[in-house]
C-alpha cells in the first residue's frame, strides 16, 4: 500500500468514525429525528457495520454494497418496526451513493448506486414515516444532488486525467522530435566533416605516399607532394573552422554582427585574390531579413569554396535578390579531366574530382611503372574517356559531381566489359561497396590505401582477378544472398555442366584455381580455362561476379559446404 493509499485510508476511517458517533449519539440520546420503534441494539449494530463498511469505500468500493444491505436485513431482523435514523441511517447511504458515483469502475458505480436507490424505494414503500411529500422530496432531492455531484466530480477528474496524457504524449512526442532533430543534425555534421576531413585527409594521405615514393628522385615532385599537403590541411582547418562557426548558436549580445549580402563583397575580393574570376550582382534585397541574408552569405560562401576545390575553369557567377529563385545553387564546371598519354603495359585512367589525388595517384603509378593515359575530373567525363583512351583499369572515386562513380562504372563496363574499373572511396561503407560490385566493380580499395598495396591492386584488377578484402567479400556475398536482385536466375539459356557447378560453387567460396584443381582433382591450368569458360558463358566481368551470380541464383547458400 503506498503513502497515498493510506492517506486515503485514514481519511476515510475518521469519516466513518465521524459517521458512526453521529449515528449511535441518536440512537443513544433520545432525538426527534428517530422515527420508528426498533430496538437500538439492532440500529447500534447496523450503524457499526456500516461504519466498517465506509472505512473501505476507496480501497474496496465493492463492499459498499453492504450499506443499503444492512439496513434492509436490519428493518427484516425487526419484522419491519426499525428504526428511522437520519444520522446512523441516510448518511451511510448518502456516502456510498457519492462513492459509487465518482470512484471505481462502471460495474462497481453501477452496483453501489442501484443498490442504494433500490434500498431507498423500498423504504419508500414500507416505512409510513417516509411517504410523506415533504420528507418524499427532501431524500430523493439530496440523493440525486450527491449522485449528480459525484457524477461531475468523476467526468471532471476524466478530463484532468485525459488532458494530463495528452499533454505526456505531447511532451513525448516534442521530445522524440527533438531527438530526431538531433539525430538529423548529428547526421549532417557528420556528411559536412566527411567532406571536409574524409576528402582533405585522404588527399593528405595520397600526395604522402607519392611524396615517399618519389623522394630520392625526383626531390621536386616530392617537395610539390609535400606543398599539396600543407595547402590541404590549411584548407581543410578553414573548412573546419567555418563548420563550427555555422554550428554556434548566435550570440545576442555579441559585439559583431552576423555576416549579410553587404559583406558578399569581401568574400568576392578573397576569392579573386586566388585567380578565381568572379562576377556577383545583388538586385533590391531590402526585403530580406537578417536570417536570409546570413543564408545568402553562406550560400555564396560555400559555393566561392566548391568552385576553388573542383573547377579549373575558375569563374563563377553568383546573383543574389529576394526572389526564391534567385536563392538556387551557383553552377559549377568541373574538370572535365586532360588527357595525358604514355606508353606503359597496363594502362590507367584515373577518375576522381580531386585534383590533389589524381596527382598523387599518377607519381606512385608511373613511379611503379605503370602508364596513366588520363585524368577525369567527374564520373560523365570519366566514361568519355574510357572510350577514348580504352585503359586497361579505371581507377574510379564514387562522390564526385555530374556522375557519380556507381552510375559511370556501369555505363562504362556496358561500353566495354572488358573493362577493370576499381573503386575509390574514403570509407568503406557496405552500401557503397554493394553499389559498386553490383555496377560491375572489380575492386574496391579506400584512398589511404599504402602506395604499395594500390599498385599490387592495378595489377591484380589488369590480370582479370578481383580484388576485395576478405572482410569485405563475406560481408558483400552475405548482402547478395539476402538480397538478391530481380533478374538474380543464371542468363537466359546458358545452362551448365556439373563440373562448372562445381567449379561455381568453389570460387564462390573464395578458392584460388590450385585449390579447386586440388579438391576436384584437376590441374591449375584446367581450372584456369574452366574459369575463362564461365566468365564467357555468364558474361561476368571476374570471379567476385562468378560469386555473387552463385550466391544470387541459389547455386550456394550462407553456411553451406562445398567440400
Amino acid at each position: 500500500m503506498d503513502r497515498r493509499t493510506r492517506w486515503h485510508l485514514a481519511q476515510d476511517i475518521a469519516v466513518a468514525a465521524l459517521i458512526a458517533a453521529l449515528g449511535l449519539a441518536e440512537v443513544w440520546v433520545p432525538f426527534e429525528s428517530v422515527q420508528g420503534t426498533g430496538s437500538p441494539v439492532v440500529s447500534t449494530a447496523a450503524i457499526l457495520v456500516c461504519a466498517v463498511l465506509l472505512a473501505l469505500r476507496r480501497v474496496a468500493p465493492l463492499v459498499l454494497v453492504g450499506v443499503p444491505l444492512t439496513w434492509v436485513l436490519c428493518f427484516v431482523a425487526t419484522g419491519g418496526d426499525a428504526q428511522v435514523l437520519f444520522f446512523g441511517g441516510f448518511l451511510p447511504l448518502a456516502l456510498a451513493l457519492y462513492t459509487g458515483a465518482r470512484h471505481g469502475g462502471i460495474r462497481t458505480s453501477a452496483a453501489i448506486c442501484g443498490s442504494v436507490f433500490a434500498a431507498v424505494i423500498l423504504a419508500d414503500l414500507f416505512v409510513p414515516e417516509l411517504q410523506g411529500p415533504s420528507e418524499v422530496f427532501f431524500h430523493w432531492g439530496v440523493l440525486l444532488t450527491i449522485f449528480l455531484i459525484g457524477i461531475g466530480m468523476r467526468v471532471s477528474e476524466r478530463r484532468a486525467v485525459d488532458a494530463a496524457i495528452r499533454a505526456a504524449v505531447a511532451e513525448t512526442e516534442a521530445r522524440e522530435a527533438a531527438l530526431r532533430a538531433v539525430a538529423e543534425e548529428r547526421a549532417r555534421i557528420a556528411r559536412e566533416l566527411h567532406d571536409i576531413l574524409g576528402h582533405s585527409v585522404s588527399v593528405m594521405v595520397v600526395q604522402a605516399g607519392a611524396a615517399a615514393e618519389v623522394v630520392d628522385v625526383d626531390p621536386g615532385a616530392a617537395r610539390q607532394a609535400l606543398e599539396a599537403i600543407r595547402t590541404t590541411g590549411t584548407d581543410a582547418l578553414a573548412e573546419v573552422r567555418r563548420v563550427v562557426e555555422l554550428l554556434r548558436d548566435d550570440d545576442p549580445e555579441s559585439l559583431s554582427p552576423q555576416p549579410g549580402i553587404a559583406r558578399i563583397p569581401e568574400l568576392i575580393e578573397q576569392a579573386r585574390g586566388t585567380g578565381l574570376v568572379v562576377d556577383f550582382r545583388a538586385d533590391d534585397t531590402s526585403d530580406l531579413s537578417a536570417g536570409r541574408q546570413l543564408a545568402v552569405y553562406r550560400v555564396v560562401q560555400e559555393s566561392l569554396t566548391n568552385v576553388r576545390r573542383h573547377a579549373v575553369r575558375r569563374h563563377a557567377r553568383r546573383r543574389s535578390g529576394s526572389g526564391s529563385e534567385r536563392m538556387a545553387r551557383p553552377r559549377v564546371t568541373p574538370d572535365r579531366g586532360s588527357i595525358v598519354t604514355a606508353s606503359t603495359a597496363t594502362r590507367v585512367l584515373l577518375v576522381d574530382d580531386q585534383e590533389l589525388v589524381r596527382v598523387g595517384f599518377r607519381l606512385i603509378l608511373e613511379r611503379a611503372g605503370l602508364e596513366v593515359v588520363g585524368e577525369a575530373g567527374d564520373g560523365a567525363t570519366g566514361v568519355a574517356a574510357a572510350a577514348e583512351l580504352a585503359p586497361d583499369v579505371v581507377l574510379m572515386d564514387i562522390r564526385m559531381p555530374v556522375m557519380d562513380g556507381i552510375e559511370a562504372t556501369r555505363l562504362i563496363l556496358e561500353g566495354d566489359p572488358s573493362r577493370r574499373v576499381l573503386a575509390l572511396t574514403t570509407f568503406d561503407l557496405d552500401e557503397i561497396v554493394f553499389a559498386a560490385v553490383r555496377a560491375g566493380a572489380s575492386g574496391f580499395l579506400l584512398k589511404d590505401v599504402p602506395p604499395a598495396d594500390l599498385v599490387h591492386a592495378v595489377g591484380v584488377v589488369s590480370r582479370g582477378e578481383a580484388m576485395l578484402a576478405p572482410a569485405v567479400t563475406a560481408r558483400l556475398l552475405e548482402r547478395f544472398a539476402s538480397s538478391p536482385s530481380p533478374d538474380s536466375a543464371l542468363p537466359p539459356g546458358v545452362e551448365l555442366t556439373e563440373r562448372e557447378v562445381e567449379i561455381v560453387r568453389l570460387v564462390a567460396r573464395g578458392r584460388s584455381n590450385a585449390e579447386i584443381g586440388a579438391v576436384l582433382f584437376l590441374s591449375e591450368s584446367t581450372v584456369k580455362t574452366y574459369v575463362s569458360r564461365l566468365l564467357a558463358k555468364l558474361g561476368a566481368h571476374d570471379r567476385v561476379q562468378i560469386a555473387i551470380l552463385a550466391y544470387e541464383s541459389g547455386l550456394v547458400r550462407p553456411g553451406e559446404r562445398t567440400d
